[in-house]
């Protein structure tokens, strides 16, 4: 069975892809990156034996060997002083440009002193209200959510070898009024092979990046600044570039990731909680889930690890995957970072992502969780604190965009669950 899909929007042509389990896809995705490094075996000329003796295996350099890394400044927002009320900036291009890798923020302040201010718990992160990346049919990829979410994101989603935003030399936090951090939005997957990248080469349609600047109140606990500061945001392109069929010394190339038209999502939801047994769905299902990060908050919206369930009890269509206490679940989080990792308060993740390499990122469909629109999937417990749980869902979408379309998971009956 296969199904035409439409990658015009990013510069392609249409083709016919083959419409796949999780399963074969993950197969298929392995089979891809082992293609782009042996290469594949070349047509050979019509004529019997002559043909066969003349077909070769011919080398194919790898995508990330035949592309390179590219970078180029997309927008610029602000200077803007910090206010009683927030500031929602027009949505900013994203420069057309190659094979989009993710953009990069780079936050900066100035002139502002502290005076009584006393900063949030998601200082910095929290100075951006919300974010959100979109295709060019207005399809959220990224968000919409707040800074401190796009954080975690950060540090969760393996995007980087030294993946913390806090790690970065220029750092300024805590309780500095002139903060000064950067945050990736992204949109590949894998770095070792570009998988997820997505072609963005029609400067008539582009990807838009959203931002909404917070006002006082949404940065501080209590007290006000001296002076406001004043921030400027500068997004930065962050690319592949496109690959010539062969290079110069006439060896042929990979042109494009593996599996374009492959793309990830970052989504937010927000149920509230009781004291006692609570049930929290996941109701971003249909495709292959990465990673979930539970945030849980209380009343007042500070971030509190008793709000979410001790142990935690994950369920995967009537399947218990995970019941195991908060501490321990710290303890597997912390093997899995490949360094050392303190959670912040009220932060748990459920990993997917770590399957390739044992440490989070740079990961293949071997580990994610594959889910159909019917899947029934909650996150279980015992709350000691009343507020509500954010659930951040990294969801990875197959090459086919129709959800009608796309892969289905067997049961052990033979039977098909749509």
């Amino acid at each position: 069975m296969s199904t035409v899909i439409d990658l015009s929007r990013h510069g392609q042509r249409k083709r016919s892809v083959p419409v796949i389990d999780p399963h074969q896809w993950g197969k298929l995705a392995h089979e891809s990156r082992s293609h782009a490094i042996r290469g594949g075996l070349m047509p050979g000329l019509a004529g019997g034996a002559e043909a066969v003796a003349q077909r070769q295996e011919v080398p194919l350099l790898p995508f990330t060997a035949s592309a390179h890394e590219h970078y180029e400044p997309a927008f610029t927002v602000g200077p803007t002083a910090i206010g009683a009320a927030t500031v929602q900036y027009n949505p900013q291009d994203v420069p057309a440009y190659g094979y989009l890798r993710s953009i990069v923020l780079e936050v900066s302040a100035t002139g502002g002193t502290i005076g009584t201010a006393v900063m949030n718990a998601d200082y910095p992160y929290n100075c951006i209200q919300s974010v959100s990346l979109q295709d060019v049919n207005g399809a959220n990829i990224v968000g919409p959510f707040d800074g401190y979410s796009l954080y975690l994101a950060n540090v969760l989603g393996g995007y980087a070898f030294n993946n913390n935003p806090a790690n970065a030399p220029s750092f300024q936090g805590a309780q500095n009024p002139n903060p000064i951090f950067y945050l990736r939005i992204p949109v590949e997957i894998s770095q070792h092979d570009g998988l997820g990248s997505l072609a963005n080469q029609n400067a008539a349609s582009e990807f838009k990046v959203s931002l909404t600047l917070n006002s006082t109140a949404g940065i501080l606990t209590s007290g006000a600044f001296g002076v406001a500061p004043t921030i400027s945001i500068r997004g930065w392109l962050e690319a592949w570039t496109l690959p010539a069929a062969t290079n110069n010394r006439g060896e042929p190339q990979a042109q494009v990731p593996p599996l374009l038209g492959t793309g990830q999502f970052w989504s937010s939801t927000t149920r509230p909680t009781a004291i006692g047994a609570n049930i929290v769905p996941l109701t971003r299902v249909g495709n292959l889930i990465r990673g979930v990060a539970i945030v849980g908050r209380t009343a007042a919206g500070v971030r509190d690890s008793t709000v979410i369930p001790d142990p935690i009890l994950w369920n995967w269509d009537g399947n218990q995957i995970f019941n195991y206490s908060q501490r321990l679940a710290s303890i597997l989080l912390n093997e899995k970072m490949g360094g050392p990792l303190t959670l912040p308060a009220g932060v748990f993740f459920l990993p997917y992502n770590n399957f390739r390499l044992g440490k989070m990122g740079n990961d293949s469909p071997d580990g994610w969780l594959p889910t159909t629109s019917s899947s029934r999937i909650e996150l279980q417990g015992v709350s000691a604190a009343a507020g509500t749980i954010q659930l951040l869902t990294n969801e990875v979408a197959p090459v086919e965009p129709n959800q009608a379309a796309r892969f289905q998971v067997p049961s052990m009956t033979g039977t098909v669950q749509a």
